[in-house]
């Protein structure tokens, strides 16, 4: 087995820039960032953050959306408004509520 070559610190210097040049060879080359969508004016959220609001997983998510969540497709990509998050939470939140009342009466009878 040979020995490993020790690398001097001109020639490391050496390739480090010409890394760095081609990170900056592709940073003016790449498209410029993907902005958030915007709806009526207001900026979408996507799948990880809806998930994270409500603490519900990808799958729930998904059912959500095939029982009436409204969302938004934009380039192959779901979004949402947050605003509709928000009523969308209300709305079950006060349905529970109304849920729990009923419970209750039944179990006092």
């Amino acid at each position: 087995m040979e020995p490993l070559e020790q690398l001097d610190r001109a020639t490391f210097e050496m390739w480090m820039e010409r890394i760095m040049e081609r990170f900056d060879e592709f940073d003016r080359r790449a498209l410029p960032t993907f902005e958030r969508p915007v709806i009526d004016g207001e900026a979408l959220i996507d799948n990880q953050e809806v998930c994270q609001m409500f603490r519900i997983s990808k799958r729930t998510l998904q059912r959500y959306r095939a029982d009436g969540l409204p969302s938004y497709m934009v380039y192959h990509k779901t979004w949402y408004k947050r605003s509709d998050m928000e009523a969308f939470l209300k709305s079950h939140f006060d349905e529970n509520i109304v849920r729990k009342r009923e419970r209750k009466e039944k179990s006092k009878k």
